[in-house]
């Protein structure tokens, strides 16, 4: 459902997420460099409780789940459209192209512009991607897909540069901040002590919301650039991305579209690895159906 400034998707009356394509305004006026469009949040289980996070004080540029890069070469200048306070850069909802529901899955396509901050004659877009989300019907666990498609948006190249973090990321909720309060599993069995920088198929982060545990998942898309991508699991706040541009620089070319898939899984309870494996078996290698005609 569209109620004008977001997208509200639920399954079997349960909400699963909201989609913000107005901009949201940071706490502080101050600092209205951190207001923001074009991400998700909050992200629900599937008990209702929040498991995301927004404008969290230490680090209030991280949105719910967002794809920003923070460091991008552009017509010779460099910009960043993940930290907002730099001012070089932003990400922000351009329009809604389609939504839609269904007794199998519901769906929702947007388009969103990484915009350079630096030019002198004013602000130009960089990058049109677009985000075809699609949530599965499924309400004892949650399960959605984000595929993401980027194209130049002038006829110059955009680099996006060798860094350790940045990409597709999720922010997990406040309760999570703190050493002790979360951790992460990964399909290797690293944890937030072993697993940064490693290279794994899936990653969850998990800790506990109220009385419960609960967590949530991000499954690599095998056909993904660099797969397995690199990921930056923090030590000390609930946040992890597919850090695909910390092994080198790469470009994206004029007429070329960089695409990006990944599958997330929201639970209540402990995380089970057999089951994210499973889940990510099934991503990545559906069954094939062959209809064959009789001789």
């Amino acid at each position: 459902m569209d109620d004008g400034e977001h997208l509200n998707v639920k399954v079997a009356e349960k909400p699963v997420l909201t989609y913000n394509h107005a901009i949201v305004k940071a706490p502080k006026r101050d600092e209205a460099y951190y207001d923001k469009s074009g991400y998700i949040h909050p992200l629900y289980t599937p008990s209702g409780k929040v498991i995301s996070d927004d404008f969290n004080p230490d680090h209030p540029h991280q949105h719910g789940i967002m794809l920003s890069w923070r460091k991008i070469l552009f017509e010779g200048r460099e910009n960043n459209g993940w930290d907002q306070k730099s001012q070089l850069g932003k990400v922000e909802h351009n329009q809604v192209n389609s939504f839609s529901g269904g007794p199998v899955f519901g769906s929702f396509t947007t388009t969103i512009d990484h915009i350079d901050l630096t030019k002198k004659s004013g602000p130009v877009t960089m990058l049109k991607e677009v985000w075809q989300v699609r949530v599965y019907a499924l309400d004892e666990q949650f399960l959605f897909d984000i595929r993401s498609n980027q194209k130049c948006a002038t006829d110059q190249p955009v680099t996006i540069d060798k860094i350790h973090y940045g990409g597709m990321t999720v922010r997990g909720h406040a309760d999570w901040h703190g050493a002790d309060a979360y951790n992460y599993l990964t399909s290797e069995g690293k944890d937030k002590l072993t697993g940064n920088q490693s290279r794994p198929s899936w990653v969850e982060m998990y800790g506990r919301l109220g009385a419960e545990t609960a967590g949530i998942a991000i499954l690599n898309h095998p056909g993904n650039f660099r797969f397995p991508q690199p990921v930056r699991l923090h030590p000390t706040m609930p946040y992890f991305c597919f850090a695909v541009a910390s092994l080198d620089p790469f470009i994206i070319e004029p007429g070329k579209s960089f695409v990006s898939r990944y599958r997330y899984y929201v639970h209540d309870g402990k995380p089970n690895a057999e089951q994210d494996q499973r889940l990510w078996e099934d991503y990545a290698h559906p069954p094939q159906v062959k209809i064959i005609s009789a001789p």
